[in-house]
């Protein structure tokens, strides 16, 4: 076992092994979406399919207003450049605070997401029938309360590991969290329904969210509890 996590836990030591790792697990990402996307529409109706889709576009709209933009802007070079003039107590200070606003931010927007929900479904699906709504409505409540918080704080983990020239286990991710649905088509879509995907989906993002805290300790990188002391 140790091994294993030495393979996932092992620095990239130049820009193209670097760019290799990517690669690869985009490419391994890529097929494994397109199995998952071919098992969901031979397990469930079009119509079906139309509200499980639907159910993501509010989600991912906070989630990219919010926290796409703050990474890619402003805390990945911030915290890199603190990294590179030895800064590293001030750069999880940094960090700390930076994910304490997101969590509240985060908060106070949900807030008014989840009231107006059927409101906001039915702006974004016009034609869809009350039942498929009220479908769709559970779900992206379902994924604004228990999903986007541990993806947000996850992304933030993963622009730590990447400062660390970590790349394996960010980049791996999407590969695990395909073969999560695919399983969850698999063997419990016949008891559960769409709620499979959608339940794998919250439980794929909450486990990275931990296991990137614990995996910053192993690598010899601070962790986030540590940061706070």
């Amino acid at each position: 076992m140790k091994r294993v996590w030495s393979l996932f836990s092992r620095k990239t030591t130049s820009v193209g092994s670097a760019a290799f790792v990517l690669m690869s697990m985009v490419f391994a990402s890529r097929v494994l979406g397109l199995i998952r996307d071919r098992l969901l529409a031979a397990r469930f109706a079009p119509d079906e399919l139309g509200v499980y889709f639907a159910a993501f576009r509010l989600p991912n709209l906070l989630f990219e207003l919010l926290v796409m933009g703050v990474l890619t802007s402003a805390f990945i070079p911030v915290f890199t450049k603190y990294l590179m003039k030895e800064k590293e107590e001030a750069a999880f200070v940094m960090a700390s605070a930076l994910m304490n606003l997101t969590v509240v931010a985060l908060f106070l927007l949900a807030i008014p997401f989840l009231v107006w929900t059927r409101q906001i479904s039915q702006f974004f699906a016009p034609g869809f029938a009350p039942t498929q709504i009220d479908q769709m409505v559970s779900f992206t409540r379902f994924m604004i309360i228990f999903q986007v918080l541990p993806l947000a704080i996850g992304n933030f983990f993963t622009g730590i590991l990447q400062s660390y020239n970590i790349f394996f286990l960010p980049a791996a991710a999407p590969v695990v969290y395909n073969i999560g649905i695919i399983v969850s088509i698999i063997f419990l879509s016949s008891l559960m329904g769409l709620y499979a995907p959608v339940v794998v989906f919250y439980v794929s993002k909450y486990r990275r969210f931990l296991v990137w805290d614990t995996a910053t300790a192993s690598y010899g990188v601070p962790s986030m509890r540590e940061s706070k002391k």
